[in-house]
């Protein structure tokens, strides 16, 4: 469906939805949406819940994705008990993050895509 001239879509109602089946039995629901083309701002947040076989809960779990420069990107995420901020630095395909486990354990991450 095409816009009349003059006329800026401020939201798209395509966002991505996922169904998680976790090795630990956990379920999670996850929807996302990154809000850089409808609103220019570069953020992504999500949203979702999980539930855990082990002690039979659901969770409210959520984040936000923040798209600091080309290659720096920060995530604030939570998992539903803790709070874990992210901030990862992108080269080519290489990935490094530094973690911040319960906002206070440092961890680092390394990735590649292929």
């Amino acid at each position: 469906m095409s816009k009349p001239p003059g006329v800026r879509r401020l939201w798209s109602a395509r966002a991505r939805i996922e169904l998680v089946l976790h090795q630990d039995n956990r379920f999670s629901l996850l929807v996302s949406k990154n809000l850089r083309e409808p609103t220019g701002l570069p953020v992504a947040p999500y949203a979702g819940a999980s539930y855990g076989t082990y002690d039979d809960k659901v969770r409210v779990i959520g984040g936000l994705g923040v798209f600091l420069t080309e290659k720096f990107s920060a995530l604030v995420t939570y998992n539903g008990v803790n709070v874990h901020p992210v901030l990862t630095f992108t080269h080519e395909r290489h990935a490094f993050s530094l973690i911040m486990v319960k906002g206070r354990d440092p961890g680092v991450s390394y990735s590649v895509t292929f």
